[in-house]
């Protein structure tokens, strides 16, 4: 084989490695990695070259002892998504913190479970307290259910806030759909039956 075809093979096998590598962790790792194993392929034929006595074929195999190892670690390494739902975070991505899966850190809504991302870390003020959306929800194996207590507390505090009012549902319509999109999509419903539940429940009581 000519030289400039070996040269041409090793050229590309380590720019594979350092795209899964890349595509795995992140485009700054691919990088170092391109860098490193350039590195280290030019060392090895170096070394090998001066053990052979100028032994080109040797040299040559050599070179590929450097993508091959780094092909392997890249492989056998976490990705950038597995530590996200491992550590809450990664370079570019972040932990759903409805459904646990990975998703990216720009997402405003999660593509597993439907949840609105922009809503998640802030809260809705309800007579002086913040009610959290994650209060409102039961984590299943296959999903989640909706936490009967949580949605009565935050229908006593929208009741706190506006002792008079005959209907919760209504008066506070927006701040409620608000909450909703917070949620995953699949109790969406089920959400919405619990807020007029307790309304009709707590209204009740308030009107006495």
């Amino acid at each position: 084989m000519e030289p400039i075809w070996g040269f041409l093979i090793y050229a590309l096998v380590v720019f594979i490695v350092s795209v899964v590598v890349g595509k795995r962790t992140s485009v700054l790792t691919g990088i170092i990695y391109f860098i490193g194993m350039c590195g280290a392929s030019f060392l090895l034929v170096v070394i090998t070259s001066n053990v052979t006595g100028g032994n080109g074929l040797s040299a040559g195999f050599m070179a590929f002892v450097s993508p091959l190892i780094g092909l392997v670690i890249a492989l056998s390494s976490r990705t950038d998504e597995t530590k996200a739902v491992i550590q809450g975070e990664s370079s570019a991505y972040k932990k759903c913190p409805f459904c646990a899966e990975a998703i990216r850190k720009e997402a405003i809504k999660c593509k597993h479970c439907g949840s609105d991302l922009l809503k998640v870390n802030a809260t809705v003020e309800t007579a002086g307290r913040s009610s959290n959306a994650e209060e409102l929800l039961i984590r299943k194996k296959d999903g989640f259910m909706i936490n009967d207590d949580g949605v009565k507390r935050l229908v006593e505090a929208f009741f706190t806030q506006s002792p008079n009012s005959t209907s919760i549902y209504k008066d506070f319509e927006d701040e409620i759909s608000t909450i909703k999109r917070t949620l995953p999509s699949e109790i969406h419903e089920a959400f919405i039956r619990k807020i007029k539940y307790w309304d009709n429940e707590l209204s009740g009581g308030h009107e006495k």
